[in-house]
């Protein structure tokens, strides 16, 4: 998944265009074959749809040969995978003190952070235990570690508080 994909299937219209206005690959494919075009048309979004096919998106969906589930380790492994749900609120860099503010639910929302002394925000959003995160176009991915910290890329983020 590219970060217009997830934007996409968010139905985040704001970082649709950004994301395209910055260079985006409006026609790249997931494992399963589908464009922001088709997801958005899945999801009944006629605005993203449009504005996705005023800037050339190609009228195309999955491709049904890419589209069977792909193996991923055996059934016991998979059943022991414990899908931790996110908790919204302040979190802090354990080996500093950055922090970044998370508001909305435990599956999407927007993020508030310091940089360069000026305040910026973003969004985020949470799949299948891996939170994503999009922060002035750039895209950070995370596993969800507890319902108090995520880490990944050599950093771990614990919860302090709302």
């Amino acid at each position: 998944m590219t970060a217009l994909l997830y934007a996409t299937r968010f139905n985040n219209f704001e970082m649709v265009q950004l994301l395209v206005e910055r260079g985006a690959n409006i026609n790249a494919r997931n494992r399963d074959g589908s464009t922001a075009f088709s997801i958005a048309q899945m999801n009944g979004n006629a605005q993203i749809s449009n504005f996705l096919l005023e800037r050339g998106a190609a009228q195309t969906g999955p491709n049904p040969a890419q589209g069977q589930p792909r193996q991923s380790g055996g059934i016991a492994g998979f059943m022991d995978d414990e899908v931790v749900e996110f908790q919204p609120g302040n979190y802090r860099l354990s080996a500093g003190n950055r922090e970044i503010r998370f508001t909305g639910t435990a599956n999407y929302g927007n993020i508030t952070f310091v940089r360069n002394n000026s305040v910026h925000t973003g969004s985020y959003q949470t799949a299948a235990g891996n939170l994503t995160i999009i922060m002035d176009g750039r895209l950070f991915m995370y596993k969800i570690d507890s319902a108090a910290s995520f880490s990944g890329n050599g950093e771990v983020w614990t919860r302090t508080g709302n």
